[in-house]
């Protein structure tokens, strides 16, 4: 029988394996010495080991539950908000031409972000305040005018006047 797909092979594991039950012993690099239940010794390739066809593991201690390493959900709130401002500012760089290898580069870009998200959004600009203007300036959108016999649904989103106007009529 073949090793299950993700089994792990740790020393005190028994394992069925050629002509009989052995117990792992240690593991170096590639090798697993083994010890038989006769007492017997044997260091075998754990390549070799494991494509046996007698080979399946019979005894051991489940594995113990570890913290996810690595991810940034196990962290504090403030690390993974932290580690996305430095990757954006990293981009920035990058796109401006800097050495986004450069922490200092990196910093002086984050340290712009940081300054621009303290003061608010900025409301004194030419083009803040042209754009401004331009939307103030637009006329509203014109309401649709009421046909009778309408085949669209009635949403009952009405403007003010259309409702009223048809509160009025018989």
């Amino acid at each position: 029988m073949a090793a299950e797909r993700g089994a792990v092979l740790r020393p005190g594991d028994w394992i069925t394996y050629g002509d009989g039950d052995h117990q792992v012993v240690a593991l170096a690099g590639t090798a697993v010495r083994l010890r038989s239940q006769s007492g017997a010794e044997s260091v075998v390739l754990a390549s070799h080991l494991m494509a046996a066809p007698d080979f399946s593991v019979t005894g051991t201690e489940p594995l113990p539950a570890l913290e996810p390493s690595g991810l940034l959900t196990a962290l504090p709130e403030a690390v993974p908000t932290a580690a996305k401002e430095w990757q954006y500012a990293r981009r920035l760089a990058a796109e401006a031409g800097l050495d986004d290898t450069n922490e200092t580069a990196d910093a002086r870009v984050l340290d712009g972000l940081l300054t621009r998200a303290e003061h608010g959004p900025d409301t004194r600009s030419a083009k803040v305040a042209a754009r401004t203007r331009t939307a103030r300036a637009a006329p509203a959108p014109a309401a649709a005018p009421e046909t009778e016999g309408s085949t669209q649904p009635e949403t009952g989103l009405q403007p003010p006047a259309a409702a009223e106007a048809r509160r009025a009529s018989p």
